[in-house]
């Protein structure tokens, strides 16, 4: 049967992969079908990369209240950063309901495409004479396998430094 006390939906994913620095927002809910108040006595979020709010925009912590028959908005944002495929994610929440301990959790999943990177980023040439010329190799990569992009030209006013950026 369902817990009076759960997380909606208790399994959500993704379709569509997120960018690698771009954060996603997600929304759950925590009801509690108890007829007394349930108080949170724990948050946990498996990873470091999230953090939670209430629909009033209000950090889900340990004395947050779900009142009796309700059910509390949640917001997650989650911050892809350095992370690359498939991710599963737990949100759990543990409280005490009729001075009952009460546990549940929700589990997120999701993909990450990575962002598009310049390799190397830069590159600085030891003092020449102006006239010499200077050869390097730059690449841009989605960070998928492959070999990249080769960028056949670049242009610079500095004749000690190059630097590339994705924009």
């Amino acid at each position: 049967g369902t817990s009076p006390v759960r997380v909606e939906p208790q399994q959500l994913s993704v379709a569509d992969a997120c960018l690698e620095h771009s954060p996603v927002t997600l929304h759950l809910m925590l009801i509690n079908d108890f007829k007394t108040l349930f108080e949170v006595r724990e948050v946990h979020l498996s990873c470091g990369c999230m953090a939670i709010t209430s629909g009033e925009n209000q950090p889900v912590t340990k004395g947050t209240i779900v009142e009796a028959q309700h059910a509390l908005p949640l917001t997650i944002t989650f911050d892809p950063e350095n992370r690359n495929g498939p991710q599963t994610y737990l949100v759990q929440f543990r409280g005490r309901v009729n001075g009952r301990d009460v546990e549940t959790q929700g589990e997120i999943h999701l993909s990450v495409r990575p962002a598009w990177r310049a390799m190397p980023s830069e590159v600085v040439f030891r003092p020449t004479e102006v006239r010499d010329e200077l050869t390097a190799e730059f690449k841009i990569s989605d960070g998928y396998p492959g070999d990249g992009i080769l960028l056949d030209q670049i242009e610079t006013s500095s004749s000690t430094r190059i630097t590339t950026e994705i924009v």
